[in-house]
């Protein structure tokens, strides 16, 4: 039985009409964020440090069920031959880009996820699907730029289209999950939205500081309070705003330094180490982000259960002409509970 907090994989009642306007819409934004992450190209702009579009892919079949997939396959083979590549390796990458986003969504079904991610095991279950699901990509699309001869196969090669599949999936589809009614009602109290507001330029004074110029990778950890701040503070959704903001910065300021030798940047020596180092700051971001703002959930909930247990607890000692009586183990007092003056009618308060 599906949990009210996941969706449905298949959308049965959507027309034919609307199912082809969300498919328009997957596509054309999996091809303008597959422009910003082929921005960040490793090998012949084919291979990159992070892959927003799977997050995409992933949050869009997740919530508007497996019948979207036609969308994601559209997007992929046009990014792909938009940027030059032949039409059978174009064609070959927008398989494998399709049969990875497809293969974690339905992993993440049969865990049943909650896409509000109000539970810890979410957030780890979310992480295990992404890394097994998106092993499928790289393995199509290597092959594929092998064959052609636009790459050799290698492993390197492989791990880099598998970490920048990762990343983009951690840091994007959290995001496009959490966004509903209750996530935004926090943000229009105008102290919340200030609070965001100045969290996020602060988010991007230091971080563009730390990324775009600053040669020592130690210093990057010191945005990560800003992404806990966010997740104690906003929720899911305003850490994963913050965590999206992060990583644009890294990711920039990362490429950007990328086969220099004066200024490397953070995540120095260039090639797969500075990919490693990247997907490995980000990916604990995005997995702290997740972990925080589930716990706090989890306590939200428990302390509410608590509130209503207790109420109903008064309400029951109250139709049934009872009151409870506490012992105070500091003074040895008796302390006694409301409805004591309606028993006795007189009022007890604490006997000594």
């Amino acid at each position: 039985m599906t949990s009210p907090h996941s969706r449905s994989l298949l959308l049965p009642t959507l027309s034919l009409k609307r199912r082809l306007a969300w498919m328009v819409v997957i596509a054309v934004c999996y091809v303008l964020a597959g422009r910003l992450g082929l921005a960040a190209g490793l090998v012949d702009t084919n291979i990159t440090l992070i892959w927003p579009p799977t997050g995409i892919a992933i949050a869009a079949l997740l919530r508007g069920g497996l019948g979207l997939w036609p969308g994601v396959a559209v997007g992929a083979f046009l990014v792909n031959w938009w940027m030059g590549a032949p039409v059978s390796v174009a064609l070959g990458i927008a398989v494998g880009n399709t049969l990875g986003p497809v293969v974690t969504a339905l992993l993440l079904r049969r865990l049943d996820l909650h896409v509000t991610f109000d539970r810890r095991r979410d957030a780890g279950w979310f992480c295990v699907a992404v890394g097994a699901g998106l092993t499928i990509p790289p393995s199509i699309g290597v092959a594929c730029l092998a064959a052609d001869g636009l790459v050799e196969w290698s492993g390197a090669a492989w791990l880099l289209w598998w970490l920048g599949d990762v990343v983009g999936a951690v840091v994007v589809a959290p995001l496009l999950l959490t966004i509903n009614r209750e996530a935004l009602r926090k943000f229009t109290d105008r102290y919340h939205a200030m609070e965001f507001l100045c969290l996020c330029l602060v988010t991007i004074s230091v971080g563009a500081m730390l990324f775009l110029g600053t040669r020592h990778m130690a210093v990057a950890f010191l945005a990560l309070p800003f992404v806990l701040w966010a997740a104690l503070r906003l929720g899911t959704l305003g850490s994963s705003l913050i965590v999206v903001l992060v990583a644009v910065l890294a990711t920039v300021g990362t490429a950007n330094h990328l086969g220099t030798t004066n200024h490397p940047g953070p995540f120095a020596p260039p090639g797969l180490e500075s990919a490693l180092l990247l997907t490995a700051f980000l990916a604990t971001a995005a997995t702290l982000s997740l972990i925080l703002s589930a716990l706090l959930a989890e306590r939200s909930r428990a302390d509410a259960a608590l509130r209503a247990g207790l109420e109903r607890l008064r309400l029951a000692l109250s139709h049934a002409h009872m009151v409870t009586c506490e012992v105070d183990l500091r003074s040895m007092g008796f302390v006694w509970g409301p409805g004591v003056d309606t028993l006795f009618g007189s009022e007890l308060g604490a006997v000594p």
